[in-house]
């Protein structure tokens, strides 16, 4: 390996530090809700705190009470068997988040359900719909505001509920709201902040999503046909079981643990990501490759066959706040996040279904870097390797994968070549 490119390992390595730092610091502005956490500083009015322990306020308003599935029930259980909601954003904060979630029941609102799906963007024909089961809520008597109301950006109390989830009649799915979309709700000195929607017909996936958003998780973009998007993601597209968040999420959220890969190959030996919250990556401070560990556990990732390496392309400069006009460049091909495959099939980059287990790279797996087609992806033109988005070489290789030998831990060699 030459001076040179050995410099320039180590000046990549560095800024790549730099923004692992910069991802857990608080942004200068309000943002809009869910937003890759480009800004910090908004917790409790556009997110819900996601580090301590909260207490969530879970409100079925549904006309007959006995009728609420036990499955939700039991989501939203303290001591449920199965994943539940605390089981599931403890194991992805890495014990970081513990939320509690507290179930209430209220009279059903007097009206139906506005017709359509509730909007992430557009609350207006649901306002009222919510103020009346808030507006009932408030008035039964039976919470005290004030005791959902522990946690903040400080872990202090901070004038806004920890949580909220409503599980109504006429509702379908689950649907995130951010705060402000209610002006003038308020119980005696706590305001309601984000809040979720949901129906009693809801899977236990869309509302996980959906409460993910309340913490600031952005669902992984697509482009404008569709097309794109990712796998292996609470964030992503569904598959069978609940999918732990992406490694990339959870990084801009300070939910995992990096290990920054920058010397020559050699072996290491990777601990699950869902017990240990390690991540592996490289490359330069704005495009850079993520490595994880993710195996089928009780409740979590059992659309998975078995153990294998989830190998995410990051590239930010893709990233831009709510609002912004989006980058020039192809949103299919060049997106912030998308999973390589190991057979180079990228189904979502060609809007056909695709099986999370087929993404994970195992035993025989290769991944390393092309000089003789330095070109960027496309439709016509998809290999695997570890070239950047504009065809250069990273130099990055994975290669020596093995799943068994030391299980729950995956060895392999990492390094630039």
């Amino acid at each position: 390996m030459s001076v040179s490119v050995r410099e320039k390992i180590k000046t990549g390595a560095a800024a790549l530090l730099f923004l692992l730092s910069a991802f857990l610091s608080p942004g200068a502005a309000r943002a809009d809700f869910s937003d890759f956490f480009l800004v910090g500083d908004d917790i409790g009015s556009d997110k819900i705190p996601r580090f301590g322990s909260s207490r969530v306020l879970v409100v079925f308003a549904i006309s007959d009470p006995s009728s609420a599935p036990t499955r939700l029930l039991d989501l939203f259980s303290l001591d449920a068997p199965g994943p539940t909601l605390r089981d599931y954003f403890r194991a992805a904060s890495i014990s970081q988040y513990d939320p509690k979630p507290e179930i209430v029941f209220v009279a059903a609102p007097s009206g139906v359900a506005p017709s359509g799906f509730p909007s992430f963007n557009e609350a207006s024909p649901w306002r009222g719909f919510t103020k009346e089961i808030l507006e009932s809520l408030s008035s039964s008597g039976s919470f005290v505001p004030a005791e959902f109301d522990i946690n903040g950006a400080e872990g202090l109390p901070d004038g806004y509920l920890d949580g909220l989830i409503i599980i109504a009649d006429g509702v379908e799915g689950a649907h995130a709201f951010p705060g402000g979309v209610l002006p003038g709700t308020i119980f005696g000195a706590v305001a309601p902040g984000p809040f979720a929607l949901a129906g009693p017909d809801a899977s236990e996936f869309e509302i996980l999503r959906a409460f993910a958003r309340m913490l600031g998780f952005a669902p992984i973009p697509t482009g404008p046909d569709g097309r794109g998007g990712i796998v292996l993601s609470l964030m992503g597209a569904p598959d069978k079981g609940i999918p732990l968040i992406d490694g990339y999420s959870r990084l801009r959220a300070g939910w995992a643990k990096p290990v920054l890969v920058a010397d020559p190959p050699r072996l290491f030996f990777l601990l699950p990501a869902l017990d240990s919250g390690e991540i592996y990556i490289t490359g330069g401070a704005h495009e850079f490759f993520l490595v994880e560990n993710r195996r089928p556990a009780s409740g979590f990732d059992t659309a998975l066959s078995g153990p294998g390496l989830a190998v995410f392309h990051i590239d930010e400069t893709r990233l831009v706040p709510p609002g912004s006009e989006p980058p020039d460049g192809d949103p299919v091909w060049r997106p912030v996040i998308m999973n390589k495959w190991p057979d180079a099939s990228y189904p979502l980059q060609k809007g056909i279904p695709a099986s999370s287990d087929d993404a994970l790279f195992r035993d025989g797996a290769v991944f390393k870097s092309d000089y003789s087609a330095q070109n960027p992806l496309s439709d016509k033109r998809h290999p695997i390797n570890s070239n950047y988005h504009g065809g250069e070489p990273s130099d990055f290789v994975i290669k020596d994968i093995d799943v068994s030998a030391h299980f729950p831990m995956i060895t392999v060699t990492l390094g630039m070549e």
